[in-house]
């Protein structure tokens, strides 16, 4: 595998660099990201598992469609020891939600899990994200979603609601019925003590009103 030796724990670079230059082969050679996928799959180094997730992540922000063939690879990373390879594949599987939104809720007893007990914020952040992220898929979507983005309003003694409410803004534009219901969850919302949570919840108020 080739293309791994030039990648960041194992070309011994301490910056992202490798990986993105990596990243920008992938991305002119689509084709090699099934090494990538392979090396994320097989990797026993948790740094070696962490790079091959971050790769994905780097394709993801620039040609979302061409990571959506390894979100299986992703998803079964998400249970990772290092919180570095969890936090990757989720970052990555959020920036393809849209895309592969059928495979996010499918994994969402695994995500509910994730959002109780996951020791990472960084894991938990990009774990709701990718939830909200799926409805922007459609109604159908943004209904199944619904529910559990209500819940990550509260875990952790509401550390997340601020993003909760910017990911409830897909929900309201997919899902219309449920504007009422969401404006008087942002209502509850907008006198919060965190002047970025009560920001949002004020756009969120505002796209129910749209």
């Amino acid at each position: 595998m080739k293309l791994l030796s030039l990648l960041s724990s194992e070309a011994g670079d301490r910056t992202q660099e490798s990986n993105e230059r990596v990243a920008a082969m992938c991305l002119e050679n689509p084709g090699a990201l099934t090494e990538i996928a392979e090396g994320l799959k097989q990797a026993k180094k948790p740094k070696l598992a962490g790079d091959c997730a971050e790769v994905m992540t780097k394709v993801a922000e620039r040609q979302p469609q061409l990571v959506v063939p390894y979100a299986d690879e992703l998803l079964a990373k998400l249970n990772h020891r290092a919180a570095k390879v969890r936090w990757e594949a989720a970052h990555a599987l959020a920036l393809i939600a849209p895309l592969v939104p059928a495979a996010v809720i499918g994994a969402l007893p695994v995500l509910r899990q994730m959002l109780s007990s996951d020791a990472s914020i960084v894991v938990r952040d990009y774990t709701i994200e990718m939830i909200a992220c799926a409805a922007k898929a459609g109604e159908d979507e943004a209904r199944t979603v619904f529910p559990l983005l209500q819940e990550a309003l509260t875990v952790w003694e509401g550390r997340h609601r601020g993003l909760v409410l910017k990911g409830l803004v897909h929900v309201s534009a997919s899902a219309p019925g449920l504007r009422p219901e969401i404006s008087n969850i942002a209502a509850a919302y907008a006198a919060d003590a965190k002047t970025a949570v009560a920001k949002s919840a004020k756009a969120l108020m505002k796209s129910c009103a749209t």
